[in-house]
């Protein structure tokens, strides 16, 4: 770390703080510093400090930015009304916060939260010098990223939930009109059959729309004794169209099984998880065996 000679810092009325004191504090910031002071005679501010922050963000050590102008830093990005805000809060020695984007001494650039905040004496006095705070926004970005997606899947989830709700009473109907043709055609009678199809038909597909809505559709959990082998025996078909053509799915339920106190749904999320997991660890294909037992 380098100090110039040029201006005081801002004088304190707590005399322990000296100028080495607040140095050492500027140097051990988390975010990138760069600190301008203002000479004697009121001329334009030059850069009198860069922490080791700002060296690692931007690549620029202390001894490439001592003694040069704020201007210079201004050369780092080419965001010109970004520059044109800070020169104006400056200018008018008022504080500022903006995003700018800044090009690291390797070439890349980097988007960065750029806090500029006068420093004086005591209250009232004239400005002497400028800290410049430069924080990466990569990590909030990624964040807000993130959040975007999270609301965005949230979206979709619930309409595919209204979708799915609408779906299910449709085949409440279909169901329901099935079972009153059932009661009018007699044993032997070869439509029977063909809807005894149907009626197997809907049955599947509501099912399968039980377990789509258990998984969209956020709920409190509802702890209760559950059969793990009806979990895997309702979700065999999903598992087999989850897993595909390249692996074969193998079911080995004890006869016996010792029920478990949980939520039905929730262990049917973890048993497609690994399932889906132990598939994308397969991607020559082979053979995924579920097996229940009483340990």
């Amino acid at each position: 770390m380098t100090l110039a000679p040029r201006g005081p810092v801002p004088e304190t009325t707590h005399p322990q703080l000296t100028r080495e004191v607040l140095a050492a504090a500027i140097q051990h910031a988390r975010e990138g510093a760069v600190l301008a002071a203002v000479d004697a005679d009121g001329g334009g501010p030059a850069l009198v400090l860069a922490n080791g922050a700002f060296t690692t963000l931007t690549g620029w050590a202390a001894e490439d930015v001592v003694g040069q102008s704020p201007e210079w830093l201004a050369g780092l990005t080419g965001d010109r009304p970004g520059v044109a805000r800070i020169r104006n809060a400056i200018r008018q020695d008022q504080p500022y916060e903006g995003e700018l984007v800044l090009v690291r001494r390797d070439g890349s650039e980097l988007s960065v939260e750029v806090i500029v905040r006068p420093l004086r004496p005591r209250a009232g006095e004239e400005t002497t010098h400028w800290l410049l705070l430069v924080r990466d926004l990569l990590d909030r970005k990624r964040l807000e990223q993130q959040l975007w997606q999270t609301q965005k899947i949230g979206a979709i989830s619930q309409l595919a939930g209204g979708v799915a709700h609408e779906f299910n009473n449709t085949l409440l109907a279909i169901a329901g009109y099935t079972n009153l043709l059932l009661e009018g055609i007699p044993e032997g009678d070869p439509r029977r059959g063909d809807a005894l199809a149907v009626e197997r038909a809907a049955t599947r597909a509501a099912r399968l729309i039980h377990q789509l809505l258990a998984f969209s559709l956020p709920r409190p959990l509802q702890a209760r004794a559950v059969d793990l082998n009806d979990v895997v025996r309702e979700l065999q078909q999903l598992l087999e169209r989850v897993i595909g053509e390249g692996i074969r799915l193998v079911v080995d339920l004890a006869p016996n099984l010792g029920t478990v106190y949980a939520d039905y749904s929730q262990m049917q999320q973890v048993l497609v998880n690994l399932v889906v997991n132990a598939r994308d660890a397969m991607p020559l294909g082979g053979t995924l065996t579920i097996t229940t037992a009483n340990t």
